[in-house]
């Protein structure tokens, strides 16, 4: 993870109580700056949702920049993690494992810059604040889904060299393209609705002629 510009270190807190706080203000802050977008929300604004203290809030954060930017970081790097689960979930087919690790990665987020009526407004303070940190999770994002698909290259699940196309080509395209259905999407369940049709439609055109042949009959 590339080192924050702010003075707070967002990690490492060795009280386990603190931690706990830490969390509980990230998860105030979120909701907070999703309801008044980032410029309308205060410390007081943030404090006052958790009930605590401007000056325990300002004992973990150095301010709202701060905050903001641990919030949003917290949502990437947790999306990250469960995105890698999914990719493992042996239970499930390749296509469904792709989709689910797509929308672990980015649906949080999404979901909040898409229902806030800030959305605007949040994005471009995110990749103001937390450009960095966009680059990096997105470089991250690209390189589990393309061991998942070098993987499934090598069972056979899909057939990238009949494709013309690279695993990591492949990631690239599907990333970017969770990154554009965001700007199109009015509400979560189209968004959704709309990652479901694409990763399908995208990953049949990758699968082996032989696993589509046993799939269709």
């Amino acid at each position: 993870m590339t080192k924050r510009a702010s003075g707070t270190d967002c990690k490492n807190m060795p009280n386990i109580a603190k931690e706990n706080k830490r969390e509980a203000i990230l998860n105030a802050a979120f909701t907070t700056f999703k309801n008044y977008g980032y410029r309308k929300t205060s410390m007081h604004d943030i404090a006052t949702a958790l009930g605590i203290s401007r000056a325990s809030l300002y004992s973990y954060f150095e301010n709202k920049d701060d905050i903001f930017r641990c919030v949003l970081i917290s949502v990437t790097e947790s999306g990250l993690v469960e995105a890698k689960r999914c990719l493992g979930l042996s239970a499930l087919d390749l296509t469904s494992r792709i989709e689910a690790a797509l929308l672990a990665r980015y649906l949080p987020l999404h979901q909040m810059l898409i229902e806030s009526v800030h959305g605007e407004e949040i994005a471009e303070t995110y990749f103001r604040l937390c450009g960095d940190s966009f680059a990096d999770s997105f470089a991250q994002s690209k390189d589990i889904l393309t061991a998942a698909l070098k993987s499934a290259n090598r069972k056979k699940e899909i057939d990238l060299k009949a494709a013309l196309l690279t695993a990591p080509a492949v990631s690239e395209l599907l990333n970017l393209t969770l990154l554009g259905l965001r700007h199109t999407s009015t509400d979560i369940d189209i968004y959704k609705m709309r990652v479901n049709r694409f990763v399908s439609v995208f990953m049949r055109g990758l699968q082996n002629p032989a696993v589509l042949t046993l799939t269709d009959t």
